[in-house]
């Protein structure tokens, strides 16, 4: 019936938050397109379970009611439930602080839990769900100001309550029924995976993201639902049903996992030869442009800011590719900003790679990174590749690829921690640059000085603020270990004043004449 239908459609339209977002947490792909996306259209979703479950006793028959009754048993449900969020919204702020003022984690957790059990009582007594209450009180909660507080305290409970969620999940599967119906199952497993991704598919294309990015969001979509369980708890179907309903949800969160290590790859097959379709208006600008020995640059995020910035006040040519339509419109009249897709070959010909001296690949994705590299390479031998990566796992199979250089975000980060540590207790600077070449020369391979920036010398003395210095060690066989300060004539030809001479731990002479 078309009831029936409604509320099956309801059931697989949700997606699953927990896993998609766990598993894009373990790969860091939470700040790529992909991950940017799926969790746009996953909160989406959540909020969608609310007018769901509003529609649920529609969809069951349970409400026999004129016209305008239901409009006005709507609209008291939404004032009563409008006028509960506004109290909470005035209220909780005060609440939360009271109780933050107490410094006890314990009553912070009762209460969060006060308020979640509260709300779902609320509306419950309202003939609405227990999961749209806590729902709602999850939201109020999140606007608070001490919202972070809140969830570092429910961090670990979340956990296991959704580790024991998806252990009964299993548990109410029938496998005599699973095994007894297996074939259609499974063909009804496939369907649903194919029409569910090509269903999300218009949601990503239509915001000016190409084909490739669709597919692998659509393909990490395409489960079942936690809150479809919640909406399955109206008992609208039959035995057969729920069971096929189990049978479905099981078998898609299972393959969840496989669905988003195969998305990139799939993307990749399926996009073959669209590289004309994936073209924007703005790469066909670049196909006539002129630039020679120039740099692309490929992701305008903070990094690319950056490296636009510098390459624009050293007076080096460059062009940008941005995957983001909004970044696009934002300064396609201030810098030289395409959108499309790096991984097709026809884009980086629009973009005068075969001319161009320099790409660097700032973004977050690791997939796309390997597709550009290999792209790029293939179709201009002698380019300069400059990638970055977040993981030092990257490093290698990126330089396999055909990359040059490759910055591991993690590997930087640790060179500049012990690099300030080291600085902080004096250690002279050839020590510290050759504790860097040597730890770059182990993961990369290669030597790169490091930039040797003035320290602050309110670290060092206190009396002389808002000064640089820089500690140097004179190795013996130094020409100025044979001079006097004036005889060696460091400020006339240097510019440098010796501001102390440190001959032991114990011996430190400030201001030597």
């Amino acid at each position: 019936s078309l009831p029936s239908g409604i509320f099956w459609g309801c059931l697989v339209a949700l997606s699953s938050s927990a896993i998609v977002l766990q598993i894009f947490q373990q790969k860091g792909l939470t700040s790529t397109p992909t991950g940017r996306l799926s969790l746009a259209i996953l909160v989406f979703q959540d909020i969608m379970v609310a007018p769901m479950m509003l529609c649920v006793p529609l969809l069951s028959g349970q409400f026999h009611m004129a016209p305008l009754d239901m409009l006005l048993s709507v609209l008291k449900v939404g004032g009563i439930l409008g006028a509960v969020l506004l109290a909470a919204h005035l209220g909780l702020n005060r609440f939360m602080e009271a109780v933050m003022r107490t410094r006890s984690r314990e009553l912070l957790f009762l209460s969060t839990l006060g308020t979640c059990f509260g709300m779902a009582l609320l509306t419950h007594s309202l003939g609405l769900s227990l999961s749209l209450g806590a729902f709602l009180a999850g939201l109020m909660l999140a606007r608070s100001q001490y919202s972070m507080s809140v969830i570092s305290g429910i961090m670990p409970y979340r956990d296991v309550f959704m580790s024991l969620f998806f252990i009964s999940v299993g548990m109410m599967l029938d496998l005599s029924f699973f095994l007894q119906h297996i074939w259609a199952i499974l063909f009804n497993t496939l369907l649903f995976i194919l029409i569910k991704s090509l269903l999300t598919m218009p949601a990503v294309l239509v915001q000016g993201y190409p084909l490739r990015t669709a597919i692998q969001t659509s393909l990490c979509l395409a489960q079942v639902g936690e809150f479809s369980f919640v909406l399955e708890a109206a008992g609208l179907l039959n035995d057969i049903g729920y069971q096929s309903f189990l049978a479905l949800s099981v078998i898609t969160m299972m393959l969840t996992p496989f669905l988003i290590n195969l998305a990139p790859r799939a993307a990749a097959l399926l996009t073959r030869g669209r590289g004309k379709e994936a073209s924007s208006p703005e790469a066909e600008q670049q196909k006539a442009s002129t630039l020679k020995d120039h740099l692309i640059i490929v992701g305008f995020g903070i990094s690319g800011k950056h490296l636009a910035q510098v390459a624009k006040e050293s007076g080096i040519p460059y062009t940008i590719l941005e995957m983001n339509p909004e970044t696009v419109s934002r300064y396609k009249n201030k810098e030289p900003i395409s959108h499309g897709d790096a991984s097709q070959p026809v884009i980086l010909e629009h973009l005068g790679v075969y001319t161009a001296r320099v790409l660097a690949i700032i973004i977050s994705d690791p997939a796309a990174v390997r597709a550009i590299t290999l792209e790029a390479r293939r179709m201009n031998p002698d380019l300069y590749i400059v990638a970055r990566t977040r993981f030092i796992t990257e490093v290698a199979p990126l330089r396999r690829l055909g990359a040059n250089v490759v910055i591991a975000e993690e590997f930087e980060t640790s060179i500049e921690v012990f690099n300030q540590v080291l600085t902080q207790y004096l250690v002279p600077r050839q020590d510290i640059d050759a504790f860097s070449a040597h730890l770059r020369q182990q993961n990369y391979r290669m030597i790169r000085r490091m930039s040797s920036a003035a320290d602050s010398l309110e670290s060092v003395a206190s009396r002389l603020p808002e000064m640089g210095v820089q500690t140097m060690r004179l190795e013996a066989g130094s020409p100025l270990c044979s001079l006097s300060l004036a005889q060696s004539n460091l400020r006339r030809e240097y510019a440098v004043t010796v501001v102390a001479v440190a001959r032991s731990e114990q011996e430190v002479v400030a201001s030597p004449p």
